[in-house]
């Protein structure tokens, strides 16, 4: 059996990057041979089974001669590709997944012919992956047959090496009596507010200086600055409130796992979300977590009120308070891992008993 994957691969290292690598080491194992199609051209993978596709319009219609894989999983967010990819499966029979990573999406902001393909997609695709009910729920508004949806987290364990750490990054871990993790794809905005709550995240490490010497470490996964304004604007309230020594950015492309290996504490203080795979990756590791009640977490997850700056502090300071006994919690709840589920949909949608 032969699979396409359609999305680029970590590095950089975002979650849907990280989740396509391993998704595709989960069906190596299995026996099914895998290919992934870069499609918007910006992995920075080395990875043999990474193709990069240049020209996408050429590329697409090469493809729908040539394919040869038997079911096309799709993970890009482009309507427009999502669309030429379940096209080409249905004239050229072959069977197609697509994984909803996040839906962020109004039905009633998008344009005519982007509402034509997204329902021409939810119509025609064989099944759909929803990592979280919040994102099942739209898919079903929007007009996408119940019985054609599985809800799967997008949490697949790591299955090659730890990675490496810088060894700046090494020489501020040493410095503190402990880490608070956090990361994001870039300096985003959602409804006009810091989707990854990077500025609580700042006023969080200002307060907490005050009575503990915590060093916070935040990765953005992306690995450039897309809103250099932002940034800087960030970095100012840092000097500000005199903690450039404890607040530290990281933006290159490193293993995020890595990074959580060596925290005492994770935070995800986000103000929308699909399935955190941070969080999952956190909590299968050990890793004591915060997270924004905006979605389903993890089971294990700490939350606090979503964009309640009080709150998030209230539930750090319990956790720094008590951190032998969050961490021997966590070693007696069981690990989440979706391997199985995974592997059963692709035998599924093959129509073999899975």
């Amino acid at each position: 059996m032969r699979a396409a994957l359609i999305g680029s691969c970590a590095p950089p290292f975002g979650g849907i990057e990280v989740h396509i690598k391993r998704l595709a080491d989960v069906l190596e194992k299995s026996g099914i041979k895998v290919t992934i199609y870069d499609i918007e051209n910006v992995s920075e993978s080395s990875d043999r089974r990474l193709k990069k596709i240049a020209r996408a319009k050429l590329w697409v219609l090469w493809y729908f001669f040539t394919i040869k894989e038997d079911i096309i999983h799709v993970h890009t967010l482009s309507w427009k590709h999502r669309a030429a990819m379940t096209f080409i499966s249905k004239v050229r029979r072959k069977k197609i997944i697509l994984t909803f990573h996040s839906f962020r999406y109004e039905i009633e902001n998008m344009g005519f012919w982007e509402k034509k393909l997204a329902r021409y997609v939810l119509k025609n695709a064989d099944l759909i992956i929803a990592v979280s009910e919040k994102v099942q729920e739209k898919l079903e508004l929007w007009g996408c047959s119940k019985d054609k949806i599985r809800c799967i987290n997008g949490f697949l364990p790591q299955t090659a090496g730890k990675g490496i750490l810088p060894e700046y990054v090494m020489e501020f871990i040493a410095a503190h009596e402990m880490i608070a993790s956090a990361n994001g794809s870039n300096m985003n905005f959602y409804r006009g507010e810091d989707l990854y709550g990077l500025d609580m995240l700042v006023e969080l490490c200002g307060r907490i200086s005050q009575k503990y010497d915590v060093g916070f470490i935040y990765c953005i996964s992306k690995g450039y600055i897309n809103n250099l304004d932002y940034y800087e604007h960030i970095k100012d309230v840092i000097r500000e409130k005199g903690i450039e020594d404890r607040f530290l950015f990281v933006h290159e492309n490193l293993e995020f796992e890595a990074v959580l290996k060596k925290s005492n504490f994770f935070i995800r203080p986000t103000n929308t979300d699909g399935y955190a795979l941070s969080v999952a990756e956190a909590l299968y590791s050990g890793v004591p977590s915060i997270a924004s009640d905006v979605s389903r977490r993890p089971i294990g997850s700490i939350l606090f009120k979503t964009r309640d700056s009080e709150d998030l502090y209230q539930k750090t300071v319990e956790l720094i308070d008590n951190i032998e006994e969050h961490e021997k919690r966590l070693n007696n709840l069981p690990k989440e891992e979706n391997t199985e589920l995974i592997l059963k949909v692709y035998k599924d949608i093959l129509g073999k008993e899975g």
